[in-house]
């Protein structure tokens, strides 16, 4: 819906959720704007199917390193991690983790079923759009088996969920090639 105009799309939705059941939208922290499906069609190299596995467009360019058999050099694309095994559908576990970013960069990763938006300052709300950013001065939790839409921060009750995930996402950010 937040396609960066100001076009009142969200005011001529007319009842249509292009969302679904997703909390936020395009640019934010949580979901309704970083889940979407990804095609991909290769006759001669995959089979037709559904892959459920998780998957970050930013390992697009390793996966596909791989399959052309070229190594990168160190240093490029260092976010990016090989993940061909799911694009070819051999591997239904995907990635250990996703990092997600929102438009005033406040982070969050999934593990699992969990969630982790970590704390920021900047407003809940993005100005033009009224689209729920996902930012919030305290850490958030959720639980995405039994809580898809975002709805119940689950962190009071699971601090030691909160100290993990938190702790793997400083890892990441600090992580080098």
């Amino acid at each position: 819906i937040d396609d960066g105009y100001q076009d009142q799309a969200r005011e001529l939705l007319n009842g249509h959720t292009p969302m679904k059941h997703y909390r936020g939208g395009k640019y934010s922290a949580f979901d309704a704007g970083t889940r979407i499906p990804f095609i991909v069609r290769w006759p001669n190299g995959i089979k037709p199917g559904k892959q459920q596995a998780p998957f970050s467009m930013i390992d697009v360019y390793a996966s596909l390193a791989a399959l052309l058999d070229h190594p990168l050099e160190a240093g490029i694309a260092p976010d990016s991690r090989d993940q061909l095994n799911n694009f070819l559908g051999t591997d239904t576990a995907g990635c250990d983790y996703i990092v997600q970013q929102n438009l005033d960069n406040t982070l969050s990763i999934i593990q699992g079923d969990w969630k982790y938006i970590e704390p920021s300052d900047k407003p809940a709300l993005e100005y033009w759009t009224k689209t729920e950013m996902g930012n919030a001065p305290q850490p958030q939790l959720y639980n995405l088996s039994v809580d898809p839409s975002e709805k119940d921060n689950v962190a009071d009750a699971h601090p030691e969920k909160i100290e993990a995930l938190s702790a793997l996402l400083e890892k990441v950010k600090g992580a080098k090639d």
